[in-house]
């Protein structure tokens, strides 16, 4: 209700002062729109996205305890959440997601702490450039294994299975 009387004060202001009830107009339309959609925008602290991974904690202490022969590869399943979310609300749910995100290293979480991924496009947070960028390389790829194994058949060899 408010605004709305604003608005016909502004309308009535309009015919002696246009270029100041157009921006007070502006002002009234920025301000209501802020309020009334301020629920909508949901933050999350930056010092949520900069803590160390309990994963990569975790690695980290099996990787000084036993090192392993040579570099790993980190695959996660792209859609895992706890159980119990689809049981209980919450308020804070935006940030818990992304804590738990962050703790069991979705895709691109883990980057910052040197961790590597094996690249799938099962990913939801993968972004579609992964796939036009390396989508013509397994495609040549495929065509040479392809090939590879006609040759292969017509010397008598068996092929393998990729």
């Amino acid at each position: 209700m408010v605004t709305l009387g604003i608005s016909l004060v502004l309308v009535g202001c309009s015919r002696r002062y246009p270029a100041q009830a157009g921006l007070a107009a502006l002002c009234l339309v920025t301000i209501d729109l802020t309020l009334a959609n301020a629920g909508l925008v949901i933050t999350i602290p930056q010092t949520d996205f900069e803590q160390m991974p309990e994963v990569v904690q975790a690695i980290r202490a099996a990787e000084r305890a036993n090192p392993s022969p040579g570099p790993f590869r980190i695959h996660r399943l792209a859609s895992w959440v706890p159980v119990g979310w689809s049981e209980a609300g919450s308020t804070q749910r935006l940030r818990d997601l992304v804590d738990w995100e962050i703790d069991t290293l979705q895709p691109r979480f883990g980057v910052v702490h040197g961790m590597s991924y094996l690249l799938s496009d099962e990913s939801e947070t993968g972004g579609a450039d992964y796939g036009r960028v390396f989508q013509r390389l397994l495609t040549d790829l495929h065509q040479i294994i392809t090939r590879l194994g006609v040759v292969l058949v017509w010397l008598g060899v068996a092929p393998c299975r990729v």
